[in-house]
C-alpha cells in the first residue's frame, strides 16, 4: 500500500524497510538499512517509463519502452 512502511527482500538478498508514494506524478520508492538509504524513482514520460535509482552520490537512470 501506498504510504506505508513495508519490509522487504531485494534481489540481491538485502532485508528493508521499503516505502512507496506517488509524488507529483513519480512513484517514489525508498528502502532503508543498516543505516544506509536508496531511492527509485519511476516517472512516465513520453510514453517509456523512467527509473532513476539514486544511493549518496550514485546516480542510475533506466529507460523502459514497450516491444512493438
Amino acid at each position: 500500500k501506498l504510504d506505508e512502511e513495508f519490509d522487504e527482500t531485494t534481489a540481491d538478498d538485502r532485508h528493508v524497510k521499503s516505502l512507496v508514494k506517488l509524488d507529483g506524478g513519480k512513484l517514489v520508492h525508498v528502502q532503508k538499512w543498516d543505516g544506509k538509504e536508496t531511492s527509485l524513482v519511476r516517472e512516465l514520460k513520453d510514453g517509456k517509463l523512467i527509473l532513476t535509482l539514486t544511493m549518496g552520490n550514485v546516480v542510475s537512470t533506466r529507460t523502459y519502452e514497450k516491444a512493438s
